[in-house]
């Protein structure tokens, strides 16, 4: 589990964190629990013994500490530490950009219009994790048919994603700020998103998909979130902590996180929105568990976002 640290730290990392612990005594975290009989970073990256590694979390982590210490601002906040932390957790130190999950900085991204709240103002996130069709040959033509009809396959016409399906959503702020906000602007984010699928799909289709996922960021402090929709209101749950960057072994959770909903998006989203929008009936399309984890369901309580209240 992610909150207890089991198992998100490979084993072949052991002995250099071991041998690092007297000079840097944040490490001091790291008990025998945390470490994976895997010789892979538990996100898909690069073998452990890659020696960049522990030097690219150290990094996050400290450069995390100064932009705290020097007041800095969100964009420099998703500058340098929030974009490389995701960089790292999807696609490690291996090519940019060649699998089926990504993410994308979309602090542009409009709502189209007929997906607003009663054509109230859209709001805007910061960063977004999407499939990538054309790592998915069956869906290339599909894709670009719907998009000819549509201009775009998302609630967004922002032209990154207008081919790339939107999976998980990330709103960040400083920590300072209040979490009001960005549950405001996930919660009308995300029922344009939903409005956008059952405009796709067809309300009967949204029954197979029970939530939405995505990750509100203070600052250090990352915190999963999901919202789901009931009679044309969307609800987004209460966040809960999956991590922080003041420590390395909070890198290490919340990089574990991210790609946990990296494989939920290719998992568990995509073989959805295959069947359901795009109408590919391969028989790669897995039956896919889009139930919430027990563990997480219990710890989130509800906070009605319903389309009103998001005004």
């Amino acid at each position: 589990m992610i909150a207890t640290g089991l198992h998100i730290v490979p084993s072949d990392l052991e002995p250099e964190i071991t041998r690092l612990k007297p000079t840097r005594q944040s490490l001091i975290d790291f008990y025998p629990h945390v470490y994976s009989p895997s010789t892979k970073m538990a996100w898909n990256g690069p073998p452990a013994t890659d020696p960049g590694i522990l030097t690219d979390i150290f990094r996050v982590n400290d450069k995390a500490k100064a932009c705290m210490n020097n007041g800095m601002d969100e964009a420099g906040w998703n500058a340098h530490v929030h974009s490389p932390l995701l960089d790292a957790a999807l696609y490690g130190r291996g090519p940019w950009g060649k699998k089926l999950g990504g993410f994308f900085s979309c602090t542009t991204a409009r709502i189209m219009r007929r997906y607003r709240i009663d054509s109230m103002p859209g709001k805007k996130v910061d960063f977004t994790l999407f499939i990538e069709p054309s790592s998915d040959p069956d869906t290339i033509a599909p894709v670009e048919a719907l998009f000819k009809i549509r201009g775009s396959i998302n609630h967004t016409d922002f032209e990154p994603l207008e081919k790339c399906p939107v999976t998980v959503s990330i709103e960040t702020k400083r920590h300072d700020e209040g979490s009001k906000r960005a549950n405001i602007q996930m919660g009308v984010w995300q029922a344009a998103q939903w409005r956008a699928l059952e405009d796709l799909a067809g309300s009967d289709a949204l029954r197979s998909l029970e939530f939405l996922p995505g990750l509100l960021v203070f600052g250090h402090q990352w915190n999963f979130v999901a919202s789901s929709y009931k009679d044309g209101k969307t609800i987004l749950w209460k966040e809960r902590s999956i991590g922080s960057t003041q420590t390395e072994f909070g890198v290490f959770q919340i990089m574990t996180g991210i790609d946990k909903l990296r494989a939920w998006s290719v998992d568990v989203f995509w073989p959805w929105y295959k069947l359901y929008v795009l109408k590919v009936r391969a028989q790669s399309v897995p039956e896919a568990d889009t139930h919430v984890p027990a563990d997480v369901e219990a710890e989130m309580r509800g906070l009605a976002v319903d389309e009103e209240k998001e005004r």
